[in-house]
């Protein structure tokens, strides 16, 4: 019986390089927001449960910055996992990806390169400070988290 699930590799999904996902080390990406426990415990769950990996995060390219996706990185720290599917896109001068706060946030006024330098600083955002709005669609995956542990990493 055929399946509907998304493929496992984004070849079939993607012409444009911009859209690709790839599995990227654990270690070298840098958060910019602190995460909420309780959302983080629900994406740990989550991920347990379904066994695999639905949607990748977002990072520049350059400074390996999570821009979104900061709990499921959390998670995938928790989970023992060594890589993480992950949108890699140039930040600063990329117009598709805009950058707001939340309206709660006593923050009024934080750039994307604020962004990228309390990231490579190793501060860190009050959870939900930011919000990265894209003018693309983030692929959908199916990545067994087998395949992120104790993996060969290229």
């Amino acid at each position: 019986m055929m399946s509907n699930l998304p493929p496992i590799n984004n070849s079939e999904l993607f012409s444009n390089v911009n859209m690709e996902w790839s599995l990227i080390n654990i270690d070298v990406l840098l958060p910019h927001e602190e995460t909420i426990p309780s959302r983080l415990q629900e994406i740990r769950e989550k991920l347990e449960k379904q066994g695999y990996f639905h949607k990748p995060i977002l990072i520049d390219i350059e400074t390996k910055t999570i821009l979104d996706g900061h709990h499921k990185y959390r998670a995938s720290i928790d989970l023992g996992l060594d890589l993480i599917p992950a949108i890699e896109v140039e930040y600063l001068n990329n117009d598709s990806i805009k950058l707001e706060l939340w309206r709660w946030r006593d923050f009024s006024n934080i750039s994307k390169q604020d962004v990228l330098n309390w990231a490579q600083s190793h501060r860190l955002y009050p959870p939900k400070t930011t919000r990265h709005v894209v003018d693309f669609r983030i692929p959908k995956t199916r990545i067994p988290l087998s395949k992120l542990v104790n993996s060969a990493i290229i």
